[in-house]
Parts: C-alpha cells; structure tokens; sequence
C-alpha cells in the first residue's frame, strides 16, 4: 500500500501556508485527542540553502528532539547526502514504528529542496520518503509518517514531482493535491477586513489599502502587516515591496517553466500567448485548459476563474496572472531579465492604466458634446450622469479634482494645452461651459497619460492617483 503526500496547490499569497501549518495541525490535535499516536512536525525549507537534505534532515531532527523522542540517528556523510537522509528517515521510521506511533511531517517552500545542482537525483531520493511503498524492500521502514507539502514556487515543486521515476507507481497519480483557490468567500473576506481596520490607523493610507481589487485575504494581511512595521510607508511602498517579493518567487518559479526549450521556438511562442490570453481572462472558449498544460493542468487548476459556456476565460486577476501577462510580449517572447519596474508592475503603473482605462468612456463623449443631434444629446446625458457620480461625496473624486482654480486642475489643463501646442480644446471650454469640471478633468487625465505617462507619475503623489482610481465612481468606469 503506497501511502501518499498531501499537495496544497495554489496561487502566491492564497493561503496555503495557513492551511499548513495552522488548519491542519487544529484538525490533527483533535484527532489526536481519539488516538493519542500522532504527532505532527512543521518544516519549513526556507530556513536554509537550497537543495540540502542534509539540512532538511537537521530541521527534523530538531523537531524530534522537541517532542521527546529518543531515536538514534547516525552521523551524517556530507560527502553522500542522499544515502545519509535515507539512513535518517529509516531510523526515524524504525523509530516510529517500534513506538507504534504516525508522524505527520509538514513541509512548506518544499521546491528549494529541488534547486540544487542535484536536483534530479535528489528528486527520486524524496519519492521513496515523501511517498513511500512499504511493501518495497527500500521503503518497509517508512509505514508510519504522512507528509504534507506545499511552497510559494508550485511550478518547480509540481515539475521536479512530475519528473519522479515510476518505479511501480506515478507520485503524482498518487499524491492528494488540494487547490486552493484565490476566491474566499466573502464572509471571508468580510471577518479579514475587519480584523485589519481595528489594528491599523484609521486613516487615508488604511482606507487605500482596504479598498484595492483583487486582493485575496492572505495577501490584503501582508500589506496589514508591512503597513504595522513601516508607519511611515505609503500605499504605493507597501503594494510595491510585496510584490517585488512575489515577483522574484515568481521569476525564480515560473520563467523557466515558459522557456519550453524542447519544443521549436515557434510553438514556445504559440504556446506562451495563449498562456497570456489566460493572464488576460481572453482565452477563447473552444481553447481548453488541458490544450495549453497538458499533463500540468492539475497544477494551474486552481489559478483559473469559471466561465459561462462559450465565454471568454482564464486565470483569477492576481498578481500572478499581472505578472504572467506583462513578461510576455503579444507575439508570445519571453521578456529577457525582467524586473517589477520594466514589466510596468509597480503599483503606479498599475494605478495608471486602470485611470486611462476608467476615463476612455469620459474622453469618447466628451468628443462629442459639441454634436447636434442624437448623438450630442446622448454624450450630454452620459456626462451629466457621471458628473453626477464624480461629485458624490460618498462614491466621488476628491474636490480638487472638479474644483477648476485648484493646482491639480491648473497642472492638467496647461500641460494638455502644452502638448496641444498651446491651444485649449474646444471640448474643455464647452464642457465646461455646460458644468461637467468633473468630466473635464478625467477627459485632461486621459490626455496627459496618453501624451506623457511619466509626467503624470512625476507631477502627482501616488497617494493622489490612488484615491482617483479607487474612488467607486472611477472603479465602474475600468472594473
């Protein structure tokens, strides 16, 4: 009987370590309570360098020490560190059973064992003791512990399991793999909030960060906790170190999965924009998951929102799927060294696309206020009505934004009229003639980012783009 490894699979920052070493320790003491046997060891790989079994071996031992246990292991041979980790689990597996006892071993980051120069070696050493088969001769002393495993590099975790000789058996057939999705419910996310607005300041920079999209629990608790160490942060900092740590987990993890170096460039290519179609939530519908990751696709499951029939789909908007989406070009190359500044991923470059995005509907009707007929009279109810919005105290922009002598106002109708070589638009005269200010300064937004992005990133705080773009009159515009 083969015993298998449990597999928590799933995006960065989605919760899988919570559920490793705080949901199932709770639901294992409780267990314990009936059987009194198990035990349950917590290692975490990244506590040292990668690819040391030796020292994986250490880590557990201390744990063991911990509980009391008295085994007997050999001194280690650094010069065969995988025969020794295999003389290391026999004994604690002699152990184990002499004392009739289960050992649970829970591992996380589990892919920096496979990052060594003997990687693949290593890889078929940890199948007999991640996944063992007592009725083997190698594997008869290990019947009685149970390991679960999960890390923030799933890509290289999943391949080096992928790439485990059978010897009788698939260790990926055989492991439990629970995804665990982006999406929690939203009581959830409701209990998280809340949590989080009692610890932090109730200001600006808290009411920023707990309004910003598509950031699941865990993750909204890492910008929680940065913005606990690092008062003095602003939102922009806080968003940016996160993801500056995820986007080197994830450029370690999943570059060289997009490599595809066995397969022609042309089909690299092919295959790496549908993977960005999938970044982007446009992946066509008669396109099905198993065509892009084949035998993979257990391990990206989790990553992919539910469509309708006969939609669009692809993966949940996190920051994985931004980051998938902006290291690979539109014809499908792979961005060479890339980094969060180059790939535009910092939190101001996102603020900035989602504002051109939200005042595109503004700046199309705008063009068309000094129209007569139909068409006119549409474009005026359209932005009388988002005036309107933009004006609410509740789900509006700040005054300063429809407040015409104000600097913001002032900054942005010069430098349109800069770069319109000093003449004013007879669409911000007449908009403004009509009342929309509020319109008038998204259709100057727009054009300011579309004629020179980095003078509005230079000119504005990035506190001030925030509150633009997450004002909820602004979020229907580009959600």
């Amino acid at each position: 009987m083969i015993y298998p490894a449990l597999f928590l699979s799933g995006p960065q920052k989605s919760g899988k370590s919570a559920v490793l070493n705080v949901l199932l320790p709770t639901i294992l003491r409780q267990f314990q309570e009936h059987t009194h046997s198990t035990s349950v060891i917590a290692v975490n790989c990244d506590s040292f360098e990668v690819g040391n079994v030796l020292r994986f071996c250490d880590a557990i031992e201390r744990e063991v020490r911990n509980l009391g246990w008295s085994v007997i292991f050999s001194e280690p041979n650094p010069a065969k560190p995988l025969l020794s980790m295999d003389i290391f689990f026999d004994e604690l597996g002699t152990y184990l059973q002499k004392q009739d006892l289960l050992c649970v071993i829970l591992v996380d980051e589990v892919q920096r064992l496979f990052l060594g120069a003997d990687a693949v070696n290593t890889a078929c050493a940890l199948k007999h003791i991640f996944q063992p088969n007592p009725q083997t001769s190698s594997d008869r002393l290990r019947s009685h512990f149970r390991f679960a495993l999960t890390g923030s590099g799933m890509v290289t975790a999943f391949r080096a399991f992928a790439a485990m000789p059978a010897n009788g058996s698939r260790f990926m057939s055989d492991c439990m793999i629970v995804p665990i999705t982006t999406s929690a419910p939203l009581f959830v996310a409701k209990l998280v909030d809340d949590a989080i607005r009692e610890i932090l300041p109730k200001d600006i920079r808290t009411d920023l960060l707990m309004r910003l999209p598509d950031v699941p629990p865990v993750l909204r608790c890492f910008y929680a906790e940065l913005a606990t160490r690092h008062p003095d942060f602003a939102v922009d900092e806080i968003v940016d170190r996160q993801n500056r740590k995820m986007f080197d987990e994830f450029r370690t993890d999943m570059i060289p999965y997009l490599q595809f170096d066995r397969v022609p460039y042309s089909d690299q290519c092919a295959r790496r924009q549908r993977i960005r179609m999938m970044a982007r939530q446009e992946c066509p519908y008669h396109i099905r998951p198993e065509d892009v990751f084949g035998d993979e696709f257990s391990l990206f499951k989790p990553f992919l929102k539910e469509s309708a029939a006969k939609s669009n789909w692809g993966f949940f908007h996190t920051p994985f799927s931004r980051f998938v989406e902006r290291v690979i070009e539109p014809s499908g190359t792979l961005k060479t060294d890339p980094t969060l500044e180059n790939i535009h991923a910092t939190f101001v470059d996102e603020a900035i696309a989602k504002l051109l995005k939200g005042t595109l509907q503004v700046y199309n009707h705008m063009k068309l206020i000094c129209r007569h007929g139909t068409e006119g009279l549409k474009a005026r109810a359209f932005l009388k009505k988002h005036e309107s919005a933009f004006k609410d105290q509740t789900v509006g922009l700040p005054p300063i934004c429809y407040d015409v002598n104000s600097r913001v106002f002032q900054l942005l109708r010069k430098q349109n009229a800069n770069a319109n070589k000093g003449q004013e638009s007879v669409n911000v005269s007449e908009a403004l003639r009509q009342g929309f200010p509020a319109c008038t300064f998204c259709y100057l937004l727009r054009c300011c980012i579309s004629h020179d992005p980095r003078w509005v990133i230079t000119t504005f705080a990035a506190t001030d783009l925030a509150q633009w773009m997450l004002s909820d009159s602004m979020q229907t515009l580009w959600s």
